[in-house]
């Protein structure tokens, strides 16, 4: 059976102009309400990706006289992943081999410390990629451009 809002909530919605009913669907979201079900609980319905667009651009603040808003049962809840991310002990030293990989060239010596820094810093993104860490938060702790992560992750 598909997750919908309350029957209570799904009138109230209706009633409410846009400005108050884009405030409303933000705070439904906040609360746990996936964007399927908010969008399909619109009279009438509309795509998730209007309704997100509608939450992620909504800027006031929600009014008070709003009744409270329920969170939905456990089984309903939106579950948002959460990917691990760069260990604080790591941030440092990826900055430091990003320094000094910037430096390395073709025409440098296999042992030279540019070379190696840049084989360390492969291997310490891969190793960090494999543990789910997403390329653009190795990227970031580096202080490179996503690009060049990534297509050093690639290789």
């Amino acid at each position: 059976m598909a997750a919908s809002l309350p029957l209570r909530e799904q009138e109230f919605l209706a009633t409410l102009p846009r400005t108050q009913l884009v405030l409303r669907l933000r705070d439904l979201n906040k609360a746990g309400w996936s964007l399927h079900t908010l969008a399909t609980s619109l009279t009438p319905p509309r795509p998730r990706t209007t309704v997100h667009y509608w939450i992620s651009h909504a800027t006031a603040p929600t009014p008070p006289t709003f009744p409270p808003i329920y969170p939905p049962p456990p089984s309903q809840r939106s579950i948002r992943p959460v990917s691990p991310a760069v260990p604080p002990h790591l941030r440092h030293k990826l900055r430091q081999l990003a320094v000094l990989a910037q430096r390395n060239r073709a025409r440098i010596r296999p042992d030279a410390p540019q070379a190696l820094a840049s084989q360390e810093l492969t291997e310490l993104a891969l190793s960090l990629r494999s543990q789910g860490v997403p390329t653009a938060e190795i990227a970031k702790a580096a202080g490179i451009s996503y690009r060049a992560m990534h297509r050093r992750i690639s290789r």
